[in-house]
C-alpha cells in the first residue's frame, strides 16, 4: 500500500510541473534509460564518442543558475524512477540536457581507493562548481584527465 501511495504522490508532483519542466523531466527519464542500457552494453569511450557526435548547444531564455539547478533537480527526480541508475548515467543525461539548454557543463570522473577496492564516481560541474551528483566526501576522488575517459 505504501508503494502505491509513493507512486501516486510522484504522479501528482509530475502534473504540478510546468510544461517546460515536464519536457525536461521526460527527456531526463528517457536519457537515463538510454545511458543506463548503453553503459551496460558498450564501453564508456563508445558512449562518449556517440555523445560528442550528437551533442549540440541550443539557447534557452533563462541562463540563470536557478534554471541550471532546476534542470539538475529534474534529472535527480527522474533518476528515482529508473532502476539501477548510476552517477555516470545521471551525469551523462544531465550533461546532454544542460548542453541543449545552453549551459556549458563538464563531465568529471574520479577514482578513489576504499579498503582494498577502487571505486569511481562521476559528476557535473559548471564554472568549477558541482551541479549534479555531488557527494559529501567528493574530495577523496582523484579526477581522471578527460583524455583518459
Amino acid at each position: 500500500m505504501g508503494s502505491l501511495l509513493f507512486r501516486a504522490s510522484k504522479i501528482g508532483k509530475f502534473f504540478d510541473l510546468n510544461s517546460n519542466e515536464k519536457q525536461i523531466f521526460l527527456q531526463a527519464f528517457w536519457l537515463l534509460l538510454y545511458y543506463r542500457l548503453s553503459l551496460k552494453l558498450c564501453s564508456l569511450k563508445f558512449v562518449l564518442d556517440g555523445m560528442e557526435q550528437t551533442s549540440s548547444k541550443q539557447t534557452t531564455h533563462d541562463h540563470s543558475s536557478g534554471a541550471l539547478h532546476r534542470i539538475c533537480q529534474l534529472v535527480e527526480s527522474a533518476a528515482t524512477l529508473v532502476p539501477y541508475t548510476t552517477c555516470l548515467s545521471k551525469a551523462l543525461a544531465g550533461r546532454e540536457i544542460c548542453m541543449q539548454n545552453g549551459f556549458d557543463v563538464t563531465l568529471r570522473v574520479g577514482v578513489a581507493k576504499e579498503d582494498s577496492a577502487v571505486v569511481a564516481h562521476a559528476w557535473l560541474t559548471h564554472s568549477h562548481a558541482i551541479v549534479l551528483c555531488n557527494l559529501p566526501d567528493i574530495d577523496k576522488y582523484q579526477e581522471l584527465p578527460a583524455n583518459q575517459l
